[in-house]
This record gives C-alpha cells, structure tokens and sequence, in this order.
C-alpha cells in the first residue's frame, strides 16, 4: 500500500488547484468580455432621460456584447409608458431602437399598481418585474455594473 506523506497530499493539492486555476481563466476571461449593466430610472424628467438614451447607445455601440437592462421604478415609469401626460411618449423610438437591439427595458410592478398603470399602458417589448429597487439590488449582488442618469 503506497504511504502518503503530508508533504505528498499538499503537493497534490497544490498542483490541483493551480490546474484549476489555469482551466478557470478562460471562463473568467470570457466574462470579462461581455458586461453585465443594469440602470435605474427614477426621474421624469426628460433631459436626463434624453442623457440615459445617448448613453446607451454609446455603450450598445462600445460594447455590443453587453448585457444591458434598464429598470424604471416611481416618475421614471414615463420612459417606458405610451403616453407622458396625455402626449405620445417622445422617448418611444429610442426605447424600440434599443429593444430591438437587445436592451432589456423593466418596469417595477409596485410603481403600475400605485399608478395604476396596466401593461397595455406599457410600450411594446416592456417587461414588468414585481420590484424595481429589489431587482436592481439583486443584480448589483450578482455582480453587475450599475449607473443611473
């Protein structure tokens, strides 16, 4: 029966883990590559949404491989709404553009039922998510990047 001396076993499991560690970098490399964004709207107010939309074109346009979501919680909910004080909404082209290019836009479900805003009232491609705070926390937790306009 061969002897297995201490110094033997932590050799080995030296070994293992720096074996690991070079199989484990390509995946991390990977990750590295593709950014993982989220973004919190929380204002109405249309110079900083404008701002919010040319920086997500930007990144979109930087960074294709990108991740992006964008959650629209209390007065911020008028980005992502078909109509903005009784006028079609002037930020919807934007929104589609982006959509169509991959960006995920969510509206906070507690933010609809206060305002009393259904899906219809959504625009087209908006996903609704039950938190819009708790889903921007969970994400942060899950590593992703955060900005806000």
């Amino acid at each position: 029966m061969p002897k297995f001396s201490p110094l033997r076993i932590i050799s080995w499991m030296a070994l293992l883990v720096a074996a690991l560690g070079i199989v484990a970098q390509p995946a991390m490399a990977a990750d590295a590559k593709k950014p993982r964004v989220v973004v919190a709207v929380f204002t109405k107010d249309t110079a900083r949404q404008d701002l919010l939309m040319r920086n997500l074109q930007n990144l979109h346009k930087d960074r294709p491989q990108a991740t992006i979501e964008v959650v629209a919680f209390g007065p911020g909910l008028s980005l992502m709404t078909r109509k903005v004080d009784g006028s079609d909404n002037s930020m919807s082209k934007s929104v589609a553009a982006l959509s169509e290019a991959g960006v995920k836009f969510l509206a906070c479900g507690h933010t609809m039922r206060a305002m009393k805003i259904s899906k219809d009232d959504l625009l087209p491609n908006v996903g609704v998510v039950p938190s819009g705070i708790v889903h921007v926390v969970d994400r942060q937790q899950e590593g992703w990047a955060y900005f806000a306009p």
